[in-house]
């Protein structure tokens, strides 16, 4: 299950694109306190068995060129208005183009085996999974499979936005 609660158009895109490209973090706050938001009013029957929130990692190479982790400030406001631990055990172990512009195929094989969990087992745990866009899946999914074989016993994928 995926879900977000905006289309990533107009306003929210423009937010979006100040937050990544322009590190405007108190923005990016803004926006997971939105996002919380939604959880708290149009999810809660979904969100009561989660256990914890694990923000979609960036490559380290492209987090020391970003300097943060857009996915981690929307997700910090999930944790702080759901009371959920945030842990940042999930890694993306091999860079990836980005996404955009690619069609459903070609996203999936760009991302294949790019994440690994480096924490302890998850020991039959739901675990929310936070990205800022979600347009085929792709990512969220393949972030659920690294979970799964981790023992998550199940993942639900949390979006700002999706594609229209």
């Amino acid at each position: 299950m995926v879900r977000a609660p905006f289309l990533f158009e107009g306003p929210v895109r423009a937010a979006l694109h100040r937050v990544k490209y322009r590190g405007e973090h108190a923005r990016g706050r803004d926006l997971g306190r939105r996002l919380a938001a939604f959880v708290r009013d149009d999810l809660a029957e979904v969100m009561r068995p989660v256990d914890l929130v694990v923000p979609i990692p960036l490559h380290p190479s492209r987090l020391r060129q970003r300097g943060f982790n857009q996915s981690e400030l929307l997700a910090a406001g999930v944790v702080e208005l759901l009371g959920l631990p945030m842990v940042k055990q999930l890694a993306r172990v091999r860079p990836t183009p980005p996404q955009v512009g690619l069609g459903r195929e070609a996203r999936q094989r760009n991302i294949d085996g790019a994440f690994g969990w480096f924490g302890p087992s998850l020991d039959g745990q739901l675990v929310l999974v936070v990205d800022d866009v979600v347009t085929t899946g792709a990512t969220l999914g393949e972030a659920a499979r690294a979970l799964s074989m981790a023992g998550a016993a199940g993942t639900i994928g949390l979006a700002l936005a999706r594609e229209p």
